[in-house]
C-alpha cells in the first residue's frame, strides 16, 4: 500500500514547486497567451479546477474495486502526463478557466486551500488509500491511489508548459 508519508512529500514538494514558479511571474506574463492558447493565469485555474474535481470524484462511491492498489502507478502516469506533453486532449468543459484566477495571490489561495483539504480529508478517512476504481475519460479505469498521483503530476505538467510560456528550459 501506498505509504501516505511518501503522497504528502511528493504532494508537498509539487506544490512547492507550484508556488516557487509562480510567485514572481508578472501581471503580463500571467497573460501570455502563445499561440491562441490557454494563458499562463488560465491554466493555473485549470490546475485548481481539475485538483477539485479530481478530489470530488475519489470521495464518491466507487463502480468497483482493483485487485491492485495501482492499474496505471505513477511511472507510468508520468510517462502519459509529463513526458509525452506534446500529445494533448482537449480538456472537458467543466475544466475551461471561467476567469475566477486574476492574479498569483487568487490562485495561492484556493491551490494551497484544496492542497490543505485534499491531505486532510486523506489523514481523516475521508478519502481512503485503496484501490477503488474510478474512470479518468482519456485513461480509463484509475485506482484512488492512480488519481492522487494523477494530481501532482498533472500540475507539473502544466507547470513545464509554463516555463515553456514564459521561456524557460523545460524539464522532465
Amino acid at each position: 500500500m501506498l505509504n501516505k508519508e511518501i503522497l504528502f512529500e511528493q504532494l508537498d514538494q509539487n506544490t512547492d514547486d507550484a508556488m516557487t514558479l509562480l510567485k514572481n511571474v508578472s501581471a503580463d506574463d500571467l497573460l501570455k497567451h502563445p499561440d491562441n492558447k490557454w494563458s499562463v493565469i488560465q491554466i493555473m485555474e485549470h490546475i485548481l479546477l481539475t485538483d477539485q474535481v479530481v478530489i470530488i470524484l475519489i470521495q464518491r462511491t466507487p463502480k468497483a474495486y482493483a485487485e491492485q492498489e495501482e492499474l496505471h502507478g505513477r511511472e507510468r502516469l508520468h510517462k502519459f502526463v509529463v513526458t509525452h506533453r506534446n500529445r494533448t486532449v482537449e480538456a472537458p468543459s467543466t475544466l475551461h478557466p471561467k476567469g475566477n484566477i486574476q492574479n498569483f495571490q487568487d490562485f495561492s489561495k484556493v491551490f494551497l486551500q484544496q492542497r490543505d483539504q485534499l491531505k486532510n480529508q486523506i489523514n481523516s478517512g475521508q478519502i481512503a488509500l485503496d484501490n477503488a476504481i474510478h474512470q479518468h475519460p482519456y485513461l480509463g479505469d484509475m485506482t484512488t491511489i492512480d488519481w492522487l498521483h494523477f494530481i501532482s503530476l498533472h500540475t507539473q505538467r502544466h507547470l513545464e508548459q509554463i516555463k515553456e510560456i514564459l521561456g524557460f528550459k523545460a524539464t522532465e
